[in-house]
């Protein structure tokens, strides 16, 4: 009888040990995506879209219908940008995000306007010409956030950035003339299309340089994936409101009906860009 209680009561006995030795009960183990302040490092690359606008504001004479400058009132491209990120909790939902990364922006735009065509014997004929122009910008962009983690995966972003211009800029400008016209560009060739590539800096007098430096504000979400233990994938897209690319507005003539309403003054100004940016990146948690 004395064997039989022993027995009944030894899987007491073991409960009541394991208690003493782990009076807490089993350990239970966070999702790694959980922890509260990691540390993590990324690397990504993804692509932007640039969308750039500027009044154009004639003084006086106001031409009707528009001559080719009209296509450099707004542009739209989509350029490469790469990233090394950093993000360090500071709270259980709270962490703060510095990247150093390369970003390119570009834009283009084109459109058939008018001009004047003047003829062998100084008779004036409006003709069509096909424009297109492209810009091209390179920057250091470096950017701090604030980040809120509204789930343990998905996570909002807002802060600063800021981009310092690599080299200079580049523009190309195309122009043609309606085939069917007899008109051609002035020259010793005569021919209907013209191009014209410039590169200008900083430090160029032209008016229209661009700035050396710019500030922006950056919007952004993303979204965690695990891969591994200490390895995720993250998504992330993210939205830019920059200043202007260049030093101030640019006064300029438009000359493309010069020989009916003569050199028309004009300012360049009010300019804005906006760039929606698209990232995949790898990290990792370091602590």
């Amino acid at each position: 009888m004395r064997w039989r209680c022993a027995l009944a009561l030894l899987p007491l006995l073991l409960y009541a040990q394991e208690d003493v030795l782990r009076p807490r009960g089993a350990p239970v183990f966070e999702p790694w995506t959980e922890a509260r302040t990691p540390i993590r490092l990324g690397l990504e690359g993804g692509i932007s879209w640039n969308s750039f606008s500027q009044s154009i504001n004639y003084v006086g004479v106001q031409p009707t219908p528009p001559t080719p400058m009209d296509i450099l009132k707004s542009g739209s491209g989509i350029s490469p940008a790469a990233a090394a990120v950093v993000d360090i909790g500071i709270a259980p939902k709270l962490g703060l995000q510095f990247k150093l990364g390369y970003e390119q922006k570009n834009w283009s735009n084109s459109g058939t306007n008018i001009a004047d065509c003047v003829g062998l014997f100084g008779n004036v004929s409006p003709v069509r010409v096909q424009s297109r122009y492209t810009v091209q910008f390179n920057y250091l962009a470096i950017g701090a956030a604030l980040r809120y983690d509204l789930t343990p995966q998905l996570w909002l972003t807002v802060g600063p950035v800021y981009h310092r211009l690599l080299g200079k800029v580049r523009q190309t400008r195309r122009y043609e003339l309606d085939p069917n016209s007899n008109c051609r560009f002035g020259g010793p060739d005569g021919n209907r299309v013209v191009e014209i590539e410039e590169e200008t800096g900083p430090n160029d007098t032209d008016p229209g340089a661009p700035s050396g430096g710019r500030f922006g504000a950056e919007l952004g979400i993303g979204y965690r994936i695990p891969l591994s233990p200490g390895l995720e994938l993250v998504p992330r897209l993210s939205g830019q409101l920059l200043s202007s690319p260049r030093n101030g507005d640019v006064d300029t003539e438009d000359r493309w009906r010069e020989p009916t309403l003569g050199p028309l003054p004009v300012q360049w100004k009010g300019v804005s860009l906006y760039s929606v940016l698209l990232a995949v990146g790898v990290w990792f948690t370091i602590q």
